[in-house]
């Protein structure tokens, strides 16, 4: 089998379908029309997102062929599924992370949009619900920065409760709507993290 690109990063997915691969012989063909691919290409964009920590979202399907093909326990297979969908989370945190910005979340009384598609359409959960701070400001003028313009209420989700000021990617907390923090998390609030769909 042709190695696939990028030898990085990998998944424990990725590593256990690339190994069997080499140790049983197999050509990437084969193992792929083991598993029901007709479209060599679709097939190999499958192998190349499972490396990304990608293309994970209804697998479950293919748990029983995935073992067959290469020749281990059903529990083998959904042993590397779920370790890496804690990949896929490390990998989203280190992103996030890298390119974090304090900022504020507003906590509304429906948690998904009412409407999902003109939601995405206009912005998505990140321009409703994210509130960006002056650029320099300071962490003490966080609060009366989202006091001032703090709306009612949030396009498609509804009633504003409060929200939570993200100081870090592991500092948040939680204010009603007067500015009156009610709690502390050691994790960032965080909206629209959708992990391993793609």
């Amino acid at each position: 089998m042709k190695p696939l690109p990028n030898p990085g990063k990998t998944t424990p997915l990725s590593r256990l379908i690339e190994g069997r691969i080499i140790e049983l012989g197999l050509s990437e063909k084969t193992f792929l029309a083991d598993l029901g691919y007709r479209n060599f290409s679709k097939g190999r964009e499958r192998l190349l997102q499972f490396r990304k920590a990608k293309g994970l979202r209804g697998l479950k399907h293919l748990e029983n062929q995935l073992a067959e093909a290469l020749k281990v326990d059903v529990s083998t297979v959904q042993k590397a599924i779920s370790e890496t969908w804690v990949t896929a989370q490390l990998w989203e945190d280190e992103k996030y992370a890298a390119s974090f910005e304090p900022h504020a979340v507003l906590k509304t009384d429906r948690t998904r949009p009412s409407q999902i598609t003109m939601c995405a359409l206009t912005g998505g959960p990140q321009r409703w619900l994210v509130v960006e701070f002056e650029r320099d400001s300071a962490p003490v003028t966080y609060v009366s920065q989202v006091l001032r313009d703090l709306p009612e209420i949030a396009p498609f989700f509804g009633k504003v409760l409060g929200f939570w000021i993200n100081y870090t990617p592991s500092s948040c907390v939680e204010f009603d709507r007067s500015g009156q923090a009610v709690a502390e998390f050691s994790r960032a609030k965080r909206v629209g993290v959708a992990l391993a769909g793609g």
